[in-house]
């Protein structure tokens, strides 16, 4: 079959529709395309943009447009910075440089990514997703806490981290969504060198044969 023209129209607010770029797919397969949006649109508040999709044929004719997928334009979140990842009794700890004042439609998140194949390590029987993502608790002022706990991990296993923040904007009826530029990655090797947690639950039970001969056995 012959490629099939593809229209890519970027609509900003109450504008008019403005045609951005006319890329060739197969048709039946998937296409995916860029948009190497302007300055304007990378900056200041957020606002939703919209983007619709028109297959032209050879004839120059289309059957309407496709969908409108919306996305927000307007200045992203500030990416995290100085992202460091320490084993820990109780899990990971991550800690980056936190920023004065968090806004408030804007929350972190933590990609985890497992670099060990889980039956590689002492925990083999231990079966976890390759990727994950964690969502980092404000502080209770709504502050960027600078650190989180990752209490979820398997020891003796490799994982690499990376952070971003990310803004949530109601449109409408719609929640749409911007990250920030991802941190610089954080490796971790969760090397199990803590010493076994100390008993507990320790009870002294009398023996009725130890009662007669005047001494106690404990029961442990």
């Amino acid at each position: 079959k012959e490629l099939v023209q593809l229209r890519v129209c970027r609509q900003l607010n109450a504008a008019p529709r403005q045609t951005v770029a006319t890329i060739t797919a197969a048709p039946g397969k998937p296409a995916d395309y860029e948009d190497k949006l302007p300055t304007s649109l990378v900056t200041g508040p957020l606002h939703a943009m919209a983007y619709e999709i028109f297959a032209v044929n050879k004839h120059g004719r289309s059957a309407g447009p496709s969908n409108v997928a919306e996305v927000l334009a307007g200045e992203a979140p500030s990416p995290i910075q100085n992202l460091l990842a320490t084993t820990m009794e109780r899990g990971v700890m991550l800690r980056w440089q936190s920023i004065a004042a968090l806004p408030p439609d804007t929350s972190i998140q933590l990609q985890r990514t497992l670099l060990t194949p889980a039956n590689s390590s002492g925990n083999s029987s231990v079966s976890e997703p390759p990727r994950q993502t964690l969502q980092v608790t404000r502080e209770a002022d709504n502050t960027d806490p600078g650190r989180a706990l990752d209490n979820n991990i398997v020891f003796n296993r490799k994982y690499r981290y990376v952070a971003m923040r990310v803004t949530r904007v109601k449109i409408g009826k719609e929640w749409l969504q911007v990250d920030s530029a991802p941190s610089p990655s954080a490796t971790v090797y969760t090397k199990d060198v803590f010493p076994p947690a100390a008993p507990s639950g320790l009870v002294a039970v009398p023996v009725s044969a130890a009662i007669n001969s005047g001494k106690f056995e404990v029961d442990l």
